[in-house]
Order: C-alpha cells, then sequence, then structure tokens
C-alpha cells in the first residue's frame, strides 16, 4: 500500500509540474484546475492497478472518478476557450504577486499535488479492500456520489447559461439552484468527496481516511474556495450581491430568506 502511495504522490506532483510548464506559455493559471481533475482519476488509477482489492469494487470507484475528472476537464477547457481570459482568481493572484508570479504559481500547483495526496487517501484504502461483493452501504455511497455529479453539473450549466445572456451582465446569478444557495456548485462537489469517503468506510480502517472530507470543506470554507468568489462578486457587482448575500444561504440549498420591504 505505501508503494502505491509513493507512486501515486510522484506521479501527482511530476503531472502537476508539467502543467505549470505548460501554462507558462500564456500565463494562464486555469490549467491547474484541470490537473485537480485528471490527478485524482490518475492517483485512483495507479491504486487500483497495484492494489489487491476485489476488482469489481474497484472499477466502480474508478469509473465514478473518471467522470467527476472528465466533467471538470471539460468544463474548464469549455470556460477557458469560451473566455479567453485567466480565471478572475488567478488573475488577481498574478496582478498581487507581481514579478513573482511564475514561482508563486509554481508553489500554488505543488501545493494542490499536495492536497490531492490528501483527498485521494479513502481511494487508496478501497484499492486494498480484498472483501468480494458490494455491500448496500457501498452502493449507496456510490448513489450520493452520482447525485452530487448531476447537481454539479446542472449548478454549472444554470451559471453558465445566465453568464452567456448578454441581458445579465453585471447581474447576479439567481436561477435555478443559485436562488437558494450562493455556491450550489461547492456544495455539492462536498457531497460528491463525502460519499468517496463514505465507500471507505466499508474498508477496515476506512474511518481513519475522513481527513478526505474535511480537507474539501477546508478548502472551500477558507482557502480558495467560497472566500476568493465572494470578494470577486463583491468587487463586481456590489450592493447587488450584499443582497443576494442577506437573502440566500452561502453553501447549503434552502429557501430564500424574505427581506423586509
Amino acid at each position: 500500500m505505501l508503494t502505491a502511495y509513493l507512486t501515486g504522490c510522484l506521479a501527482v506532483t511530476v503531472m502537476m509540474a508539467l502543467i505549470w510548464l505548460i501554462h507558462l506559455r500564456n500565463d494562464d493559471a486555469t490549467i491547474v484546475d484541470m490537473g485537480w481533475g485528471f490527478g485524482f482519476a490518475m492517483m485512483a488509477a495507479i491504486f487500483i492497478v497495484r492494489g489487491a482489492g476485489w476488482t469489481q469494487r474497484n472499477i466502480l470507484l474508478l469509473v465514478l472518478l473518471l467522470l467527476w475528472g472528465a466533467r471538470i476537464i471539460f468544463f474548464i477547457f469549455r470556460r477557458m476557450h469560451q473566455e479567453g481570459h485567466e480565471d478572475k482568481r488567478y488573475a488577481m493572484f498574478r496582478r498581487k504577486w507581481g514579478k513573482r508570479a511564475r514561482m508563486n504559481f509554481f508553489k500554488l500547483f505543488e501545493f494542490q499535488a499536495l492536497l490531492q495526496m490528501i483527498v485521494v487517501l479513502p481511494v487508496l484504502c478501497v484499492a486494498f479492500n480484498p472483501r468480494t461483493g458490494l455491500n448496500a452501504w457501498e452502493l449507496t455511497a456510490a448513489l450520493i456520489f452520482v447525485i452530487g455529479l448531476v447537481g454539479e453539473s446542472i449548478t454549472d450549466e444554470q451559471l453558465r447559461t445566465f453568464q452567456n445572456d448578454a441581458d445579465n451582465r453585471g447581474k447576479v446569478c439567481r436561477i435555478g439552484l443559485w436562488a437558494y444557495s450562493r455556491h450550489p456548485n461547492y456544495f455539492f462537489e462536498i457531497v460528491i468527496w463525502t460519499a468517496v469517503y463514505l465507500y471507505a468506510l466499508a474498508t477496515p480502517g476506512g474511518w481513519l481516511t475522513v481527513v478526505s472530507p474535511l480537507t474539501i470543506v477546508f478548502i472551500i470554507l477558507k482557502i480558495t474556495g467560497i472566500p476568493l468568489a465572494e470578494q470577486q462578486s463583491l468587487k463586481s457587482r456590489g450592493e447587488e450581491y450584499r443582497r443576494y448575500q442577506e437573502t440566500t444561504s452561502v453553501l447549503i440549498p434552502l429557501p430564500p430568506k424574505r427581506t423586509n420591504p
């Protein structure tokens, strides 16, 4: 298990370094998000090839992660093609860092590799579970994963449709699930990685990998997820977004609050 894990860690470290080199062509760090999607699928494949777990269980989890990773890669590729500019979060970092931007982005890319090494731990655990057969717990976890994947796809498509309408420029998206949560995409991302952890709970010692979903929650709530998105939205949409904050749940989809007339 240790050999498989170290092989996966080395692979994702090298992969993120290569993606950083590619990003130097046009100084667009948006591509790092593709590495986030591809890295997990790659590490899962390495673990499953080297693992001694039950093949059907491993293949099911690998297929789910491949679908998740492919969706991210497609979404980022399409956004880069349509928008033609760097993600606003990374553009803000580039302006802030100035001449140190390229080296700092290398550190950021490799920091994402480190996070993947932590978040992927439930997959490593599952890959070495020799028990045959899928139990109800694992099937339920797989279903929750699919729900999260579908939910995330729907929210991204709702936001893309809203943003592609010229009449909505400068406005706040309140259509579909965005009327119930300011960040429904992040909510479903947490659902997905919670499902991976639940899948691992059927494996002896799987509960120890709880650091995986907790890391995802911490990233989204405290680092590059919601804080940066909120900051950027307040900057670009001002008072309208402040009203949106007053009426709409930050993460978990809930009925909007009523405001005083």
